[in-house]
């Protein structure tokens, strides 16, 4: 009996954890989610997870704003070419998210993307860009936009956004 209690404990403990999130107020036309706003974890030797969780506005709501929730995992590679030259760096990416509207009864959408791209670091150390992923199950031009810095042996989210896109980004053009 006493087991039962304290896993009973256990998993309410860990419900409640779980569930707890701070609210999000003051959410504009552009309210991307910022470094501090996504729950990320890296590691410093090339390679790492970034877990990403939060809320976003959805674009084509109009007027009435759509607040979207995106839980997933970014996982990524990155490799200095030292031999070649120092300051460029190789840097392999995969996204796998969800993003599930807050106050609809419409269903999720998913985003899986893997990309491949090299990039010469500056002066700091650091090559930022941003890489723009299609959105499966939508086809009204909102795109998941990331924003990356990337470092020699590691890689961090800038920020998260949805954003509506007339032409589909190269990067994610089906051929």
């Amino acid at each position: 009996m006493k087991r039962t209690a304290m896993l009973l404990t256990f998993v309410i403990a860990a419900f409640l954890i779980g569930c707890d999130h701070s609210s999000v107020t003051g959410l504009g036309d552009q309210a991307p989610l910022q470094s501090d706003q996504i729950h990320k974890a890296a590691t410093p030797y090339g390679e790492g997870k970034i877990p990403i969780s939060g809320l976003m506005r959805d674009p084509a709501s109009g007027s009435n704003p759509l607040l979207v929730s995106i839980t997933g995992m970014v996982t990524y590679e990155v490799d200095e070419i030292a031999a070649q030259d120092p300051s460029t760096v190789e840097c392999k990416i995969s996204i796998s998210a969800e993003l599930v509207p807050t106050s609809s009864g419409e269903c999720g959408w998913m985003v899986y993307a893997e990309s491949f791209d090299r990039f010469n670091l500056s002066a700091n150390g650091t090559a930022t860009f941003s890489k723009s992923y299609k959105i499966q199950g939508r086809d009204d031009g909102v795109f998941l936009r990331v924003d990356y810095n990337a470092f020699a042996h590691r890689l961090e989210i800038v920020s998260l956004s949805l954003q509506k896109i007339s032409i589909p980004p190269i990067n994610d053009l089906e051929m």
